[in-house]
């Protein structure tokens, strides 16, 4: 069962625990548009360092995952999970045409286990499939 603590204004949770670490997460923390915090496959509540622990491992095991390339405030181009919390700066990014989404980005970067990964994104949103190169 998951703990919640309720705001006694709105009789709504203002809080959750990562059912991980047990760290307590403010629900919609002021300022942000977000949860604050995400859910596994099994619908349990993480927070987004834990989140960052469950994308790394899959990343070491599997070999692939769907992430995020985004472009960081000072121009330069990162390979995320959805909260932020686990980034990998982008080595160089590779724009070229699609034959049905106009354009598609390649992005190279250094994933967890040190080996280049690729990440392949196409169209006007940011997910980029993400696997691991052979050496």
């Amino acid at each position: 069962m998951q703990t919640q603590w309720h705001n006694e204004h709105a009789g709504q949770p203002s809080h959750m625990r990562c059912d991980e670490c047990f760290r307590a997460l403010p629900i919609n923390p002021p300022g942000t548009l977000t949860a604050g915090y995400g859910r596994d496959r099994q619908d349990k509540i993480i927070c987004y360092a834990c989140c960052a622990k469950h994308d790394k491992a899959t990343m070491l095991a599997d070999g692939k995952i769907v992430l995020y390339l985004a472009k960081q405030d000072g121009g330069s181009w990162a390979v995320t999970n959805w909260p932020g919390s686990l980034s990998f700066p982008a080595r160089g990014v590779r724009r070229m045409r699609h034959p049905w989404a106009r354009h598609a980005l390649i992005a190279y970067f250094t994933g967890p286990d040190g080996r280049t990964w690729s990440a392949k994104n196409i169209g006007d949103s940011q997910i980029a499939h993400c696997r691991r190169l052979a050496r």
